[in-house]
C-alpha cells in the first residue's frame, strides 16, 4: 500500500511503523470487546491501560517489529472474549475462526487455546442448550478454515512432520476436533449434564489420539 505512494524504502519504513500500531489498536479493542462480555456495565480506561502497559505486550506491538506473535495474541484475545461472552452464533464463529486463524500462523499458542476450548466445553456442559448454537458454530468455523488453511496455505510437497507450523495430520485432527464441538452442539438438548461431561470425555480423548496417531514426533518432542 505504501508503495504506491513513495520509494520502496521509505514505504517499508512505514509498514513497520504502522502494522505493529494497527496490531496494537486491534488487541485494546480486543481487550475492551474482553471486558464488556466479563461485565456488560464496565466503563471507564483502566483494564485498556492495565492492558496496554502489561509485560510483555509493550515490546510485542513496538514499531519496527514485524512477526506473527502480536497477531496471535490478538486473535487469543478476541477468542478469550467470545468463550465468556453471551451464547450464540456469532460468538461461537468468532471462536472458531481466531482457533483455526491461529493454528494456521502458529502452533505457540495451541495449548492456551485449548484452555479456552476447555472453558467453552464446560460452559456446554453445564448450561447445555443454552451453549447449543455456540458450540455448532464454534465446531463448523473451526473445522471449515481448519480445512480451507490446509488447501490454501500448506505446500503439497510440505513434509508432514513438522512441529512447529500447521501440517496436513494436525488439520485432519482439527478438522475431526471441530465436527465434534458441532456434534456435542447438536446432542445439547437431549441428554443429561452427566452424559454430556461423558462425551466431552470421548471428545478429548478422540482429540488427543488422533494427534498422537497422526503426528506423534509433535507430542513428544516438538523442538
Amino acid at each position: 500500500l505504501f508503495s504506491t505512494m513513495t520509494w520502496a524504502v521509505q514505504a517499508n519504513i512505514y509498514a513497520v511503523i504502522a502494522v505493529p500500531a494497527i496490531l496494537f489498536l486491534a488487541y485494546l479493542l480486543a481487550t475492551a470487546r474482553l471486558y464488556r462480555a466479563i461485565d456488560d456495565r464496565g466503563e471507564g480506561f483502566a483494564p485498556l491501560v492495565v492492558a496496554a502497559l502489561a509485560f510483555p505486550v509493550m515490546g510485542l506491538f513496538q514499531p519496527g517489529r514485524i512477526d506473527h506473535h502480536g497477531l496471535q495474541v490478538v486473535l487469543f484475545v478476541l477468542a478469550a472474549s467470545a468463550v465468556v461472552g453471551k451464547p450464540g452464533m456469532t460468538n461461537g464463529g468468532l471462536f472458531g475462526a481466531c482457533l483455526a486463524l491461529s493454528l494456521a500462523t502458529g502452533l505457540e499458542m495451541a495449548p492456551f487455546f485449548a484452555v479456552l476450548a476447555a472453558g467453552a466445553t464446560l460452559l456446554w456442559i453445564s448450561n447445555g442448550s443454552e451453549e447449543r448454537m455456540r458450540m455448532i458454530a464454534a465446531g463448523l468455523t473451526l473445522a471449515g478454515l481448519a480445512v480451507a488453511s490446509g488447501l490454501l496455505l500448506i505446500p503439497a510437497k510440505a513434509p508432514a512432520g513438522l512441529c512447529d507450523s500447521l501440517n496436513m495430520p494436525l488439520v485432519y485432527a482439527i478438522a475431526a476436533a471441530g465436527g465434534g464441538l458441532a456434534f456435542l452442539g447438536l446432542c445439547s438438548g437431549v441428554m443429561s449434564s452427566m452424559v454430556r461431561t461423558l462425551l466431552a470425555l470421548v471428545l478429548a480423548g478422540g482429540v488427543g489420539f488422533a494427534a498422537w496417531t497422526l503426528a506423534p514426533q509433535c507430542l513428544a518432542d516438538p523442538y
